[in-house]
């Protein structure tokens, strides 16, 4: 009977630890996400021509 509640305790904190280790690689996997749409963003901002807006002056002879 204890080595049932023992097998028991063990395969809950593997259980326990797996879940644990699956919520770190999902947060990295979140980041890695962010980091290349920031990366991504960045590169985007930096081939764009600005888009300023022109002003042009007309100047009529009198």
């Amino acid at each position: 009977m204890k080595h049932l509640f023992r097998s028991l305790i063990n395969s809950q904190m593997r259980v326990l630890r797996e879940v644990e280790e699956m919520k770190q690689i999902k947060a990295q996997a979140k980041m890695t996400r962010n980091q290349a749409a920031e990366g991504e963003q960045e590169k985007q901002e930096l081939t764009s021509t600005n888009h300023l807006p022109i002003l042009a002056v007309i100047v009529f002879p009198k």
